[in-house]
């Protein structure tokens, strides 16, 4: 807890610096930086957003979850940034909690 506390609140206070012009840079992207992807697949899986399932880029014909539609899809919602503002950190059900350690 010692170290959840100061990473929840410096994550707060860059939640504030961002812009609405922030999200429309991100919503441009083609291929995004793999941070971009790492935050916003966490995003859906702590708003229970479900990926798109694709073929693995190798052809092995073994499917992948892919966020990133999804996370387009959420990002393009007009309180999106309100949204990660009021979301409810103190009451994360167990199971998404789990799933955000995995990644």
């Amino acid at each position: 807890m010692a170290e959840a506390v100061p990473a929840l609140e410096a994550a707060l206070t860059a939640l504030d610096t961002l812009k609405p012009s922030d999200i429309t840079l991100v919503k441009s992207m083609k291929n995004p930086p793999t941070g971009i992807k790492l935050v916003l697949e966490a995003i859906c899986v702590m708003k229970g957003v479900k990926p798109d399932r694709k073929p693995h880029a190798s052809g092995s014909g073994k499917m992948i979850e892919d966020f990133w539609a999804p996370s387009l899809r959420l990002i393009g919602e007009i309180k999106f940034l309100e949204s990660l503002k009021t979301y409810e950190k103190d009451d994360i059900p167990p199971a998404i909690m789990g799933r955000i350690r995995e990644k």
